[in-house]
């Protein structure tokens, strides 16, 4: 046979690239590291690797040692599909189906909002009431539970606690399927699942010692490209009924405090996660219903967590 010239070598090559034929997992993740630099990404490399291990199955020191393998054909192909939709701003957390938060790995698909670390503050803060009540019996309630990150992550922390009730609902019955599937999974099931806008289910209990929520606080009526930062262009891909709400963002958290007086034990306390320009109205309309509200977060770059106390 004589030698293939190097245009010709290198047409073979794109060619296999091309097909997933006899490609290797360092040619490819080359291939996909280039692609994705060029589509903007700021962690091409981070996503080809998480890629690349959801599709095969493998952990980071497989894909390392193991970068002269040849991938199927089959692999290659999903591994491709995938690659396209992270060029188009999706997600890598809806690729891989899950996400970690407080230390636990979480489902996740577009019927819910990804877990984002500034709302393990919600959980720091809870768990810090629920310890200085320690010999109490209390009741805590998780409205807009979503992927059921954050009481399930109290459901974890506390397992072995049996002073604590622990609720949570929300209005989507696809959401509610995500939490109760993160539950069974992570071996939580003392947290009773009900399908409610905010308090309107009447199944659940009629007050509460802690309530918890991250509901939509974003403007519907804004333009939607306002929120489309190329670091933030995954939001057109999350369900938006998770993120966006009427009256300036206010709708469902200006309900949700009309509610807290009758859903409110005595002492009892509401943790919720808002946009930090709306505080001045809340703590307004908590002042109107006879509320106590401060900040919870001492960091700099998240002030948007407070705390209203009956």
């Amino acid at each position: 046979m004589l030698p293939l010239s190097a245009k010709t070598r290198n047409a073979f090559s794109q060619n296999n690239l091309n097909y997933g034929v006899g490609v290797t997992l360092k040619a490819i993740v080359n291939k996909a590291i280039t692609e994705l630099k060029k589509s903007g990404s700021k962690t091409a490399a981070l996503d080809v690797k998480t890629i690349l291990g959801h599709v095969l199955e493998k952990d980071d020191v497989y894909l390392l040692t193991h970068n002269q393998d040849i991938i199927s054909n089959a692999h290659y192909q999903k591994f491709r599909r995938l690659i396209r939709r992270r060029k188009k701003g999706e997600p890598i957390a809806f690729l891989v189906c899950h996400k970690e938060f407080y230390g636990l790995d979480f489902t996740v698909n577009k019927n819910v909002l990804i877990p984002r670390p500034e709302t393990e503050i919600l959980v720091d803060e809870a768990a810090k009431i629920i310890e200085s009540n320690e010999n109490e019996k209390l009741t805590i309630l998780d409205l807009g539970t979503g992927s059921g990150c954050i009481i399930i992550s109290l459901a974890n922390k506390f397992r072995t606690k049996q002073h604590i009730e622990l609720f949570a609902s929300d209005i989507s019955p696809l959401a509610l399927k995500v939490a109760r599937k993160n539950a069974k999974k992570l071996g939580c099931n003392n947290i009773k699942f009900f399908r409610s806008d905010l308090f309107n289910n009447k199944r659940i209990p009629k007050q509460f010692d802690l309530v918890l929520a991250n509901l939509p606080y974003l403007d519907i009526n804004k333009p939607y490209a306002k929120y489309l930062t190329p670091d933030s262009i995954g939001l057109k891909f999350e369900p938006k009924i998770a993120l966006y709400s009427d009256k300036q963002g206010l709708l469902l958290i200006e309900k949700l405090i009309k509610g807290l007086p009758k859903k409110l034990k005595n002492g009892g306390a509401a943790l919720l996660e808002v946009d930090e320009s709306q505080i001045n109205k809340l703590e307004k309309l908590c002042y109107k219903q006879n509320l106590k509200m401060g900040t919870v977060s001492n960091s700099s770059r998240f002030k948007g967590f407070v705390k209203i106390v009956k």
